[in-house]
């Protein structure tokens, strides 16, 4: 892992560092690409501490791990996720099945206008 022009880059080898090097205006548009299909981040707590995000914590760190964006609100927690990240994601993905469906209870979902009869 490094920082490139002010972006964490994380990379699988040394040859891969090597290739990065020799063509970085070309991963870079590749990262660009990808982080227009991340999913976004739909808490607001971190996914490790529970703790609320911001506040006392300062401004929420963020990753993106397979195509998801992750908010934490530590340096420790992002040691910590990368021990387990299937643990975590799981976490996420329990949340949000109980986070209530937009459109559910007469309100309508982003995008859509409300119906009356």
């Amino acid at each position: 892992m490094f920082t490139y022009q002010g972006r964490e880059i994380k990379l699988c080898c040394k040859s891969c560092l090597k290739d990065f090097e020799a063509e970085p205006a070309k991963f870079v548009a590749k990262v660009d690409e990808a982080t227009k299909r991340v999913k976004p981040y739909p808490l607001a707590i971190c996914l490790v501490s529970n703790e609320k995000l911001g506040g006392d914590m300062g401004e929420p760190l963020s990753l993106v791990f397979e195509g998801r964006e992750i908010k934490l609100c530590c340096k420790d927690c992002i040691k910590d996720f990368n021990k387990e990240p299937a643990k975590f994601l799981r976490k996420l993905d329990q949340a949000l099945k109980k986070q209530p469906k937009a459109g559910v209870s007469g309100i309508p979902a982003a995008g859509q206008s409300p119906h009356y009869h």
